[in-house]
């Protein structure tokens, strides 16, 4: 059986860059980075600052939200010379269900993104699937505009961006910074 059965269109996941989700050696995450910096290959690495207490003082440490984890944004065809070349980029998630390499949505990617780089609350990723919720707009803040998921987590009303088998994005969100939305309609059903 061809690769692209006869008369049916090439899904988009051949024919456009897709975020990819790349597993990295322990601690390599920087190193991987500068390496897709250098190829000029585009990718996301979720980072935020913690404030770490030592006994006589406290200090400012860069960490990694996704240890283990690069987000890389290429063409389908490109994985393989990317995992060739990179001898710190071990492999990228696999969706064995669809036998594919698992993408992320853009949407996903664009309200993760924002939610690392705009807004200075802290963020928990969990790798926990999240059990879809209430679908939300922020009409608030940084991230007001955004669509997502609402869930709940030990009592605290989050907002969720799915990162596919990675899992999930969160951060804290209060009931009045959102409005209620129906789901949108997902294409092909």
């Amino acid at each position: 059986m061809p690769l692209f059965p006869v008369g049916e269109p090439i899904s988009e996941y051949y024919t456009r860059p897709q975020w990819f989700v790349g597993r990295v050696s322990p601690l390599h995450e920087r190193r991987v980075a500068d390496i897709l910096r250098q190829m000029d290959v585009e990718y996301f690495l979720p980072v935020q600052i913690e404030h770490h207490r030592w006994s006589d003082r406290i200090k400012k440490v860069e960490v990694v939200l996704t240890p283990g984890y690069i987000f890389v944004r290429c063409m389908q065809s490109r994985l393989r010379l990317l995992l060739s070349d990179i001898p710190d980029l071990k492999s990228f998630l696999y969706n064995r269900q669809e036998k594919r390499s698992e993408t992320i949505p853009e949407k996903q990617m664009e309200l993760f993104r924002l939610m690392v780089e705009y807004d200075d609350r802290a963020i928990t990723v969990d790798s926990r699937q999240f059990s879809a919720g209430d679908h939300v707009r922020v009409i608030f803040g940084p991230l007001a505009g955004q669509e997502c998921d609402l869930v709940e987590i030990n009592g605290t009303h989050c907002i969720a961006v799915n990162l596919g088998l990675l899992g999930s994005a969160r951060i804290e969100m209060p009931l009045k910074q959102v409005e209620k939305m129906s789901r949108p309609v997902k294409a092909g059903k």
